[in-house]
């Protein structure tokens, strides 16, 4: 199994998120010295032409529906983690936000794959193959690769693949990842070449180790071709191309021309005030304070449950907050909304608070929420990140109650957009600042 970095508290649960209450800092992520390496990748909102989800025809509340109904199945799962004997991640790809486009092996073939947090080995659908369904564009074959090569059985490597076997008559590892809905994925333990592209146009290759998955049984069929773990593991791309820090930053969820990305090692940003997070099967971090305008909601000590902690998860859109926290904040909203024009109505979904009318229109004055965390760290949310559009004329609010036995936290990608969080795992600790999303 996996061995995760030294974790130096008892609590966790931290997946992608959190807001500022200091001044609102703000940055432009861009390359600050062109001559380092630097691995980054473009992140893909789903509903980007770019994407392989693209769907022209589908109507804006056919989306902002979708969004509810993936956000709840990605949150009964994430939720469900702590208690599961199954790997981290959900496989169904559809309830991801964001997407990559990656260039694996030599001759590079394109991939696209999910980019998850909550995820270990980096794998690939890989040819030849016992079982692989079909995917958007070529599937990656090993044999065709001059950069390809299999990792031995008595090799760090092997000993960190999830569920991992030796042939020892051939002297090759094999992985298997289980996921919770029954689909799985196993194959080879080997290494290729993973390319990135600086901003001036050179291309970085990168050897590292990948699960060549010869027989996959995934239940998103047709569209990608694997998924890139962030994982604070060792055996995680992140552990591989650098080890001790990468950054992410989300674009405007609402625009699916609006791109982020992801940048692995040393040249990952890492700027803004920080918070302690921590890691075990997912990223958390420990909110201290909830706030409407000015004014705090007076959440009480327990109010987060033990350990107080959330998970950051960007492929939720999203925010799941305990009942008690969920209510003071429904209730702030409702009576802050008074002084603007527009009116609750019936929510098409239970669990949610919908009012009707345009949120750009009729919301031009709407003040910020802001959820603080343990240190200086906080994300402070405007109009755009507190609502989700429903259509033209009516919106809904972008949190919803947490649910099930556990009811854990979980802070979505909606709640993220327009931030850059920074991951050292040398201080363990999280930086967040407000960013435009250029590398």
């Amino acid at each position: 199994m996996a061995t995760a970095f030294p974790v130096y508290a008892l609590f966790i649960i931290f997946s992608f998120t959190i807001f500022i209450s200091l001044p609102c800092l703000s940055i432009n992520t861009s390359a600050t010295n062109p001559k380092n390496l630097r691995f980054a990748l473009d992140l893909i909102h789903r509903d980007s032409p770019l994407s392989p989800f693209y769907n022209p025809r589908s109507t804006f509340w056919d989306k902002a529906e979708r969004l509810y109904e993936s956000s709840i199945a990605r949150y009964a799962y994430m939720a469900s983690k702590g208690t599961s004997d199954k790997y981290r991640i959900d496989s169904n790809v559809e309830k991801f936000l964001y997407y990559a486009k990656i260039r694996f092996g030599a001759p590079a073939v394109d991939l696209f794959v999910v980019v998850d947090t909550g995820s270990e080995l980096f794998w690939v659908q890989c040819e030849p193959c016992s079982n692989c369904q079909s995917q958007t564009g070529p599937i990656y074959d090993r044999t065709k690769s001059i950069t390809y090569s299999n990792v031995t059985c008595g090799s760090l490597d092997c000993k960190l693949a999830p569920n991992m076997k030796c042939d020892s008559d051939y002297n090759v590892c094999s992985y298997r990842i289980n996921y919770g809905d029954g689909s799985f994925s196993n194959g080879l333990v080997a290494k290729d070449a993973l390319f990135f592209r600086n901003p001036g146009g050179s291309v970085v290759r990168k050897n590292v180790v990948f699960g060549c998955g010869i027989h996959n049984q995934v239940s998103a069929h047709g569209l990608l071709g694997g998924i890139l773990g962030l994982a604070a593991t060792k055996v995680s791309v992140v552990s591989q191309l650098g080890g001790r820090k990468f950054s992410y930053c989300l674009g405007n969820s609402s625009d699916p021309s609006s791109k982020g990305n992801v940048i692995i090692g040393e040249d990952a940003h890492i700027a803004g005030f920080t918070t302690p997070f921590t890691f075990y099967k997912s990223y958390q971090v420990y909110p201290v304070e909830i706030k409407v305008g000015s004014k705090s909601l007076d959440l009480p000590p327990w109010a987060f449950g033990a350990p107080a902690s959330v998970m950051l998860d960007s492929g939720t859109a999203y925010t799941f907050l305990p009942q008690v926290v969920h209510d003071k904040i429904a209730d702030a909203i409702s009576q802050t909304l008074k002084s603007f024009k527009v009116q609750p109505i019936p929510p098409p979904i239970p669990g949610l608070s919908c009012y009707n009318g345009n949120i750009g229109r009729d919301l031009n004055g709407f003040p910020t929420m802001t959820i603080r965390f343990r240190g200086q760290a906080e994300l402070v949310l405007e109009k755009w990140s507190i609502f989700i559009p429903k259509g033209e004329d009516s919106f809904c609010l972008a949190f919803a109650p947490a649910v099930g036995r556990n009811s854990e936290s979980l802070i979505g990608g909606m709640a993220q957009q327009f931030y850059n969080f920074g991951f050292d795992f040398d201080t363990m600790e999280l930086s967040i600042i407000h960013s435009v999303c250029i590398y």
